[in-house]
């Protein structure tokens, strides 16, 4: 019994894979290796939707199968449909492979119906009001103004020198608006010339408008002649005109021209003879090239009024011409002296062969001493002036005559320092003394 059953069930076995290599055999496909052409025998149920490679068994090569198809059916529980305003997504499965596709449904965008309207005029906007017929969504929508549409009239025709007018009227609102137009201008020719410029005379030179014929002219200044260096007729001097002259190389005229006077180049002024107590002292200066002794400087006092002491009234005065006194060498230069003075119209008297033989230092000293007497005697009337002018006017001290003179005038003598040193000498010692300490006080050598 045992046996017989073991034989049923070993039968049963070799059929079962007899059958089973007959099923394999009849749903195998071959294909054939593309390096040695071996067959390879394969089952596509067994192959996916994206295909497989099947190795050789012998070379090992591979070779590539194609798979079916895919079979896809829409996934309803991840899939959704597209609004107005997001996209849709449509999700679907291989029912073979199962795998999944996605794609994205775009957004259907609004579908905008107008239900109201209010027009744009030429000044302001206008509204439409829309409302979406898929998803009932409204919106205002902005309609631009249309601006003015305008047609000109001519009200003045525009010129080159004035202004035109038009007037702009609107085609839709019948507004109007007047507007200036700005001038155009001259449209001017090139300049041509009208009359040739000479060396003495002005040229005239002339362009039109193109556009109104207006004629423009324009002065050319004259040329002015074309000399070289002057020849000098007459030399020039201090008080007299000189002449000189010279030839145009453009006009060939002969051109003369005073050569202006020098006027006179003075040295600085010296000192010729000094102050003292009865007489002025004196100081010049010289042309060097014509030997005028100040004549303006003469002039000059004159005119403003120069003041003087005057030792008969004890008072200051305007200076005059007597007052002045020049002293020169009749060989050399009172001729021309003469000359110079009249020229500028200076009265003089000519005094000749004076001499001058006093020793201006003792007279000085002289008046020093009486100065020294009458300020520590406390005397200060006109003889003390005099005698204070002669000692500032000295070698000892050299004032100008703007200085005594203001001095003077603002009663400012006592604080001076002249008369400060005259109050340290001590009058009643010996006469040697007073003098010896006068000489030591004055720096008198």
């Amino acid at each position: 019994m045992k046996k017989a059953t073991v034989k049923i069930l070993l039968v049963l076995f070799l059929f079962t894979i007899s059958f089973y290599h007959l099923i394999v055999h009849i749903h195998a496909d071959v294909v054939q290796c593309d390096n040695c052409g071996n067959n390879i025998s394969y089952n596509p149920d067994e192959i996916i939707c994206e295909g497989a490679r099947l190795p050789c068994e012998k070379c090992g090569f591979t070779v590539f199968v194609t798979g079916n198809k895919h079979n896809y059916f829409v996934d309803q529980r991840q899939s959704r449909e597209a609004t107005c305003t997001s996209e849709g997504r449509l999700v679907e499965l291989c029912a073979i492979c199962q795998r999944y596709k996605e794609t994205i449904i775009p957004s259907k965008n609004h579908n905008w119906v107008v239900t109201a309207n209010k027009d744009a005029t030429c000044t302001s906007d206008g509204v439409s009001q829309q409302k979406c017929s898929s998803c009932n969504q409204t919106r205002d929508v902005i309609i631009p103004k249309l601006n003015h549409s305008f047609k000109e009239t001519i009200l003045k025709k525009v010129s080159c020198e004035e202004n035109g007018l038009i007037r702009k009227t609107c085609t839709r609102c019948n507004e109007t608006n007047d507007v200036k137009v700005k001038a155009l201008g001259h449209k001017f020719s090139k300049w041509t010339t009208k009359k040739e410029v000479t060396c003495t005379k002005d040229g005239e030179e002339i362009r039109t408008c193109s556009r109104c014929n207006k004629v423009e002219s324009n002065t050319i200044e004259a040329l002015g002649h074309d000399i070289d260096e002057f020849e000098i007729s007459k030399e020039a001097s201090c008080i007299e005109n000189g002449l000189k002259k010279v030839v145009c190389k453009r006009c060939n005229e002969e051109i003369n021209e005073e050569i202006p006077a020098l006027g006179h180049d003075y040295d600085e002024f010296k000192i010729v003879k000094e102050a003292s107590l009865f007489s002025k002292g004196r100081q010049e200066k010289t042309c060097q090239r014509c030997g005028d002794i100040v004549s303006e400087d003469i002039n000059k006092k004159i005119n403003d009024g120069y003041k003087v002491f005057d030792k008969k009234s004890g008072k200051l005065r305007n200076i005059r011409y007597s007052d002045i006194c020049i002293i020169t060498d009749r060989n050399k230069y009172l001729d021309k002296y003469k000359k110079i003075l009249e020229y500028k119209g200076i009265p003089s008297v000519i005094y000749m062969d004076m001499i001058l033989t006093n020793d201006l230092r003792i007279k000085v000293i002289k008046n020093l001493i009486s100065l020294v007497d009458y300020v520590n005697r406390g005397v200060f009337d006109n003889k003390f002036r005099y005698l204070f002018t002669s000692v500032a006017r000295s070698f000892l001290f050299e004032y100008d005559d703007d200085v005594i003179y203001k001095l003077i005038n603002d009663k400012k003598m006592l604080d001076d320092e002249i008369v400060l040193k005259c109050k340290k000498i001590n009058t009643s010692e010996p006469l040697v003394r007073v003098i010896n300490d006068i000489f030591l006080e004055f720096n008198v050598y």
